[in-house]
């Protein structure tokens, strides 16, 4: 709803900003400074990568594709996060892949399929120029399930160099505000020349900053989950997003967005292949 007739790389800044506000606020109020100390370098590395793939690259492909074939397409797409993520994991974490998990990898990779194949919004036609936007918003929706699954990854070997009571508020607060500024730099250097295509629409003010808020609640809850259990079954958690905005979408999109039993079907698979997944534990 923020994204509506605003550009792209503003919102993404904007919404990085709110959330780098938010989440520090919180934290101080929360831990003390001596909390923030890493013990290697490597570490610190990983903090400014993550930031600048999770917030700033992330955020731009994942809202691009909203824009262009929907929420409730992008997000079955982009939660499949488990399938890359178990492998990630197995290769530089030494977490173990199962039959069960693979069973439900496959599964919830055909729930994708379903969705993928699934009808796009109603407001696109047959012509040239919708089917090239709807299959660079796929794309944009493959490189966030890319670019999520080795942040999260990344993430969790962070968290493990802090204690697991603040390890996961503090990575999170760094990331963020990294991710910010590299947003802000994105913004900088490809902005629109035109004013009045750099202008963000008042009515959508309450919409970034509610979205805002859910994103400081989120991303510290998901990097505290990363400390207690496999990356893989994190991701899995995460993959139930689809269910919950195709009924959003329903509700408040209605007229663009175009729910059909594809769509739900793939979703439900999506559903089903977390489950297994984290029935293999």
């Amino acid at each position: 709803m923020s994204m509506q007739k605003a550009p792209l790389l503003k919102v993404a800044a904007l919404a990085s900003t709110f959330n780098g506000i938010f989440v520090t606020i919180l934290f101080f109020f929360t831990f003390s400074l001596d909390s923030l100390i890493y013990s290697s370098i490597t570490t610190y590395v990983l903090i400014v990568v993550t930031g600048f793939m999770m917030i700033a690259l992330s955020r731009l492909s994942y809202y691009y594709a909203i824009g262009q074939i929907g929420p409730s397409r992008t997000i079955p797409i982009a939660a499949s996060t488990p399938a890359v993520s178990a492998y990630l994991a197995s290769l530089f974490l030494e977490e173990p892949i199962t039959f069960k998990m693979l069973l439900g990898l496959a599964v919830l990779m055909v729930g994708v399929i379903y969705v993928v194949r699934s009808s796009v919004s109603l407001q696109d036609t047959t012509d040239l120029k919708s089917k090239k936007r709807i299959l660079l918003g796929y794309l944009s929706a493959g490189a966030t399930t890319l670019n999520w699954s080795l942040c999260g990854t990344m993430l969790k070997a962070i968290s493990k160099d802090l204690s697991p009571e603040y390890g996961p508020f503090a990575t999170s607060m760094f990331v963020i505000n990294i991710g910010c500024l590299f947003a802000w730099l994105l913004y900088v250097f490809f902005k629109p020349k035109e004013k009045n295509k750099r202008i963000f629409p008042k009515k959508n003010w309450k919409w970034l900053i509610c979205a805002a808020v859910c994103q400081t609640i989120a991303i510290p809850c998901y990097t505290n989950a990363l400390s207690y259990t496999l990356v893989v079954n994190v991701s899995s958690i995460t993959a139930l997003q689809p269910l919950v905005v195709i009924l959003v979408s329903k509700i408040f999109l209605d007229q663009i967005e175009k729910i059909n039993l594809k769509l739900i079907a793939g979703a439900l698979m999506s559903v089903i292949g977390t489950i297994l997944i984290l029935l293999s534990f």
